[in-house]
């Protein structure tokens, strides 16, 4: 009987060891999973945080060009002969919330005004890679690329307005994307039909394109 009691006691106490072991183990895999989780994780963040410094640097990059071409002023023998109406639009930034296009969406010399059905819109000369902005608020309706606007943006707006933004260099929304004054809708470049980096603007009224001049506040 005392053997017994012996044994029994041994068992019981190796079986405890052994779950003890097993709750051991299994807590150990259960925390390395969540450590490893938790460093895959960090990873992960941390990548996403080089990019948006390395984002982060050519927008600043950006930015510093604009401002030293701002600063210089553009040389006139870069604008076309005859066009230029030597009228120098505010940047969008210092206009107010508006529903309907109510000013330019670059600051830049304006080289060449409505044509008629020949030239609908106005060009605007700026440095290819200047920041281009929505002149109203409203939706990104189209985004895309032809031969004669190269890639554009189209913005659709109150009241029957709806704004183009072409010639761009690359777009920074996507159709769906709702959009207030001044907000960036691209970088000005020198796709499509053109001689030379700018920007080309156009405003629409219930499907007819009218001046952006009269617009303007």
């Amino acid at each position: 009987m005392t053997l017994f009691k012996v044994g029994f006691g041994l068992f019981s106490f190796f079986a405890f060891v052994g779950f003890l072991s097993t709750l051991l183990v299994v807590g150990a895999l259960l925390f390395r999973g969540r450590v490893l989780k938790r460093y895959y994780s960090l990873l992960s963040a941390e990548r996403d945080l080089r990019e948006l410094h390395r984002k982060y640097a050519l927008l600043e990059e950006r930015l510093r060009k604009i401002d030293a071409a701002l600063l210089e002023g553009l040389p006139g023998d870069t604008l076309p002969a005859g066009e230029n109406t030597g009228t120098i639009v505010p940047l969008p930034i210092f206009v107010q919330e508006c529903d309907t296009p109510c000013a330019y969406p670059v600051s830049a010399p304006i080289i060449r005004g409505m044509h008629g059905d020949y030239h609908i819109g106005v060009d605007l000369a700026v440095p290819k890679g200047t920041p281009v902005f929505a002149t109203a608020k409203g939706k990104v309706v189209e985004v895309g690329k032809d031969a004669r606007l190269g890639k554009y943006v189209r913005i659709r707006h109150a009241r029957g307005y709806e704004t183009v933004y072409a010639h761009l260099d690359s777009t920074t929304v996507k159709v769906g994307d709702s959009v207030r004054t001044a907000d960036m809708v691209g970088f000005a470049g020198e796709t499509g039909m053109t001689t030379g980096p700018h920007v080309h603007y156009e405003v629409y009224k219930d499907g007819k394109p009218i001046d952006p001049a009269k617009l303007v506040k």
